[in-house]
């Protein structure tokens, strides 16, 4: 068994990448790229399934630790974010009662979202405090064998939960919004990270393989969009179930090739404006929205507020950073890239 490493900086990397995915999708209206997304879910099963392992082998608190950790991580810039969307569109979202307890994603699922455009990224954080609930339980009880056989057995049945869900469901949003059908991603980050202590030797050997699946998976959902039976909002079985497949072997790979990396690739995610913009991609994709809101009243060109949009959001996401968010999750200040992936 390896021990792990306590931080991985190629992972602040690939959060470049998804935010920069999500925040293209948003600016340009450019479609696939909202898989961006889901790239953070499989980072997100890796790491707090890490985190929660190792926890757990150390005997020390569980419960007390992983959920003081989240809510320092998690809390401060999500209250900064209402008060800020406060200031810049009132106070209509303290209307909806799932703004409160981190269930904008089934306030989606109803088309009950107020200020859409400016709070809508929530309804991802909104599921992954669902996970949080759910994963530090199935960690604590399952053994080493049964949390792989759980991951496993996730990763098999989700896709067929979609499949013969779909026909029940009045619109996508249902399958695209709620845990249960977006688990197998999580779980695959979980079975990454218990693969990652227990045989790390096998990431170095299927990273040339993984090299090559997220550009064969980016070009198979292209030619499929083709077909109105594999477009998400068409809301069919097969295509709930084969799309939302291809962009977990995107992300799933994206991560492996990540993990087993030694070469040009692992040095590009190292980059300090790669290993900056991931550091910051939780704050800046909160309050994105929200900046492409404010510049699209400024009736600038789509280009010219895009990069206004971006600009605003990456000097909120410093500001938050240094002022807060790095002090609450280590104590006194740190240099940006001294800190723990996580």
């Amino acid at each position: 068994m390896t021990k792990p490493a306590t931080r991985l900086t190629q992972l602040d990397g690939i959060r470049a990448v998804a935010i920069s995915s999500v925040f293209i999708h948003h600016a340009f209206n450019i479609p696939l790229l909202w898989l961006g997304v889901d790239i953070f879910f499989v980072l997100s099963g890796f790491l707090i399934t890490g985190i929660l392992v190792d926890r757990k082998a150390q005997g020390k608190s569980y419960f007390s630790y992983f959920y003081a950790r989240r809510a320092r991580r998690i809390l401060p810039p999500y209250a900064l974010l209402l008060v800020f969307v406060s200031t810049v569109s009132g106070l209509a979202w303290v209307a909806h009662w799932y703004w409160f307890i981190f269930l904008a994603n089934v306030g989606a699922v109803l088309g009950q979202l107020g200020l859409s455009d400016e709070l809508n990224p929530l309804w991802s954080l909104a599921l992954e405090e669902q996970f949080y609930l759910i994963w530090p339980v199935a960690v604590l009880l399952l053994s080493r064998r049964g949390l792989y056989r759980f991951s496993i057995g996730l990763l098999a049945v989700v896709p067929l939960l979609r499949f013969f869900a779909s026909p029940y469901m009045p619109n996508h949003f249902y399958v695209y919004f709620l845990l249960p059908f977006r688990m197998d991603l999580l779980a695959a980050g979980a079975l990454c990270a218990l693969v990652w202590r227990d045989q790390r030797s096998w990431f170095a050997k299927w990273a040339p393989i993984a090299r090559w699946l997220p550009a064969l998976s980016l070009a198979l959902l292209a030619l499929l969009s083709h077909f109105p039976i594999f477009r998400t909002n068409k809301n069919t079985s097969l295509g709930n179930m084969v799309i939302y497949e291809i962009t977990l072997l995107l992300a799933a790979s994206m991560l492996i090739w990540a993990l087993g990396s030694t070469g040009r690739f692992k040095r590009l995610l190292d980059h300090p404006a790669a290993r900056t913009l991931g550091i910051l991609s939780y704050t800046f994709y909160l309050v994105h929205a929200t900046m492409l809101m404010l510049v699209h009243r400024w009736h600038l060109g789509i280009l010219t507020g895009a990069l206004v949009a971006f600009t605003l959001s990456i000097t909120y996401a410093l500001i938050s950073w240094y002022v807060m968010e790095r002090r609450l999750i280590h104590g006194p200040p740190l240099p940006l890239f001294e800190r723990e992936a996580a």
